[in-house]
């Protein structure tokens, strides 16, 4: 079964997760919203699930969590796999709060190597 996994990443970028943020961001009703928030959507228009990763800066596989059914048996290898999603929120931000300056410029420096590899990866 396919969940809709997006209160997570919402979350980890830094954003409030919560219906405000999907009917101010996106024009989705407050109902649609809702299912969103929950994973309890099952039908998702192409259109906003492109405007969302855009917006998120993220890929569908990000926004999508496979859950198995336990009567099917899946070979390890298989490629729903890949998109298994952890139950436990990640959120750097409250992590990032709680280090010394000293750290932060670390990890700042950190990123802005990261990203310059990215952007010129030879």
């Amino acid at each position: 079964m396919f969940k809709f996994h997006i209160k997570p990443l919402i979350k980890a970028k830094g954003f409030k997760a919560n219906t405000q943020f999907l009917r101010t961001r996106y024009g989705f009703s407050p109902h649609y919203s809702a299912n969103l928030m929950n994973g309890d959507v099952r039908n998702l228009t192409l259109d906003n699930l492109e405007t969302m990763c855009i917006n998120l800066n993220c890929t569908p596989n990000d926004l999508i969590n496979y859950i198995p059914d336990p009567k099917l048996i899946l070979p390890p290898d298989h490629e729903l796999h890949k998109i298994k999603k952890s139950d436990s929120l990640w959120n750097p931000i409250e992590h990032l709060k709680m280090l010394a300056p000293e750290d932060l410029d670390e990890i700042n420096k950190y990123i802005q190597d990261f990203k310059q590899k990215k952007a010129n990866p030879l």
